[in-house]
């Protein structure tokens, strides 16, 4: 008995041991609640409507916002430029009958937009000497900090002659190369930059500098004019139009700014973003554009129209991390942007921007729940949730609560 006594006693604690075992196990694999997942965001703001807020968090550390800065840009675009404003690219003929182009970064020519010109130009020339491209409305050499020089085309260059975003398409098959795009005709500068690139296939980045982005600009025009039955004579040149060359074509774009910017927020666009920074320093402070100038118009309507205070701003895209916000200012930005908030992306009844670089996952925008509309702002800075898991949570919470209120009422 008394062996049996203690047998009995040793099972009796094992089985206490593996019921304790179990339970810490299923303690462990239980989900993290809302409330776990929300506290583990570097700043967290979201407010009603009205004002009110319904969470808050680390509201006024400065972080590094990635892409969101992008509304910033589109906000001070908006402002410095107008909605409906449309960019503009002139046209003119000297005394030597040599046609000079001049840009003004219009962000969105694309081959389309291009044939449209050359078709519009072909009924003003039949015939011409040189073929001279004027990119002076930006400064020489600028370069975006953050960006990584890759042949992606989240790396594009800026300039004041651009077109089809710096991108081109290519298929290579039994060592030729043409265009993968019906609309786009193949140039000898693609071929060029595919075969140094080593590309085959697929869309690439085929403009690494700014002084390559008014080259392809050029070699594609002088195709699409010699399409359109323009004889051309001599060659292409860089130079700049002079007070006596005669204006015959001012080319719109037939895209309002409100459209390139929806594009840009969109696709979260670099390079669409870059332009509108350096063109609305310009706008303001003459040309040519320059990144300072960019940065000092931008931080000028942020503290005149938004009450910003201290904050950096060096770019427009988020590609730099020397960008710097806090919640509280992003907060104040969406108020001001309420009225454009149909220009965000939109995805389960959420309006937002998302900023994402390595260890950085933000989220800003809105929150429609019912016809409630609350702006948010989530902000990651290093270890933690993405801002997905954030927008999730803090969307069920606000569903409940419009939920529990509407059963109140």
């Amino acid at each position: 008995m008394h062996i049996l006594h203690k047998l009995l006693l040793l099972i009796a604690i094992l089985l206490l041991a593996l019921n304790s075992s179990f339970a810490k196990a299923s303690e462990k694999s239980k989900p993290p609640t809302c409330d776990q997942i929300l506290s583990q965001a570097s700043a967290l703001f979201v407010q009603d409507s009205n004002g009110n807020t319904i969470y808050s968090k680390n509201i006024n550390s400065q972080y590094i916002p990635a892409s969101t800065i992008k509304v910033l840009t589109a906000f001070v675009s908006l402002k410095v430029l107008g909605e409906n404003y449309r960019f503009h690219t002139k046209f003119y003929v000297d005394s030597d009958g040599n046609l000079k182009i001049k840009g003004f970064g219009d962000p969105f020519i694309t081959s389309e937009v291009m044939k449209s010109m050359t078709s519009l130009l072909s009924h003003r020339i039949s015939t011409i000497n040189n073929i001279v491209f004027d990119d002076t409305f930006f400064a020489h050499g600028i370069e975006i900090p953050g960006s990584d020089g890759t042949l992606n085309p989240y790396d594009s260059p800026v300039g004041a002659l651009c077109v089809n975003f710096n991108t081109a398409s290519v298929i290579k098959k039994n060592g030729i190369y043409t265009s993968g795009e019906a609309h786009t005709p193949i140039t000898p500068y693609v071929v060029e930059m595919a075969k140094r690139y080593n590309i085959s296939s697929g869309r690439f980045l085929c403009a690494r500098t700014q002084e390559e982005t008014t080259n392809y600009f050029g070699a594609l025009l002088f195709e699409f004019l010699s399409r359109a039955g323009v004889k051309i004579k001599g060659k292409i040149l860089r130079g700049e139009v002079k007070s006596g060359d005669k204006l015959i074509l001012d080319f719109e774009s037939p895209h309002s700014l409100k459209f390139v910017i929806r594009e840009m927020l969109k696709y979260s666009n670099n390079f669409i973003a870059n332009q509108l920074f350096l063109v609305s320093g310009a706008m303001v402070l003459g040309a040519p554009a320059t990144l300072q100038k960019g940065a000092v118009v931008t931080k000028d309507v942020a503290r005149s129209q938004l009450g910003f205070q201290d904050f950096s701003v060096v770019e427009g895209s988020g590609l730099s991390r020397e960008n710097r916000l806090t919640a509280y200012q992003f907060m104040k930005l969406l108020k001001a942007f309420y009225p454009y908030m149909d220009l965000l992306k939109e995805r389960n009844h959420v309006l937002y921007k998302t900023g994402t670089l390595k260890g950085v996952s933000n989220r800003i925008g809105y929150l429609l729940v019912g016809e409630k509309v609350y702006p948010f702002v989530i902000i990651r800075n290093g270890n933690g949730p993405p801002s997905s898991s954030l927008i999730d949570c803090l969307q069920r919470q606000l569903e409940k609560k419009e939920l529990k209120r509407a059963r109140v009422m």
